[in-house]
């Protein structure tokens, strides 16, 4: 979590574009964040309008040329190995999030 932390503070700032599957989630400037309870709540200013935007906490993040990577993918959390892994990829995703073994881009704009 103190890793998340400071990653998190190189964000404070600066404008971003959440990028997931190649689509715009959310751009703007990130003002505020605040982790609680396996969250990140980040308060996003874009123009004169500001959103809050929510994420559960990535597996795995990792720095990136363009800004970070949080990976909620399951080989991030389970290794491939381990059968478990396997009978986690056959339950139902109908009702899962988006961001369920995926990858979330947090693309930086400016400095």
């Amino acid at each position: 979590m103190i890793n998340l932390e400071n990653d998190l503070k190189a964000l404070m700032l600066k404008t971003v574009d959440f990028q997931l599957d190649g689509k715009s989630l959310r751009k703007g400037k990130i003002k505020v964040y605040n982790t609680k309870q396996f969250h990140i709540k980040f308060n996003v200013e874009n123009g004169d309008d500001m959103k809050e935007f929510e994420l559960p906490y990535p597996f795995r993040i990792t720095k990136i040329p363009e800004g970070y990577l949080f990976n909620y993918a399951l080989s991030a959390f389970i290794p491939r190995t381990e059968e478990i892994y396997w009978k986690l990829k056959c339950i139902n995703k109908s009702e899962a999030s988006k961001l369920h073994d995926n990858f979330l881009y947090v693309m930086t704009l400016s400095a």
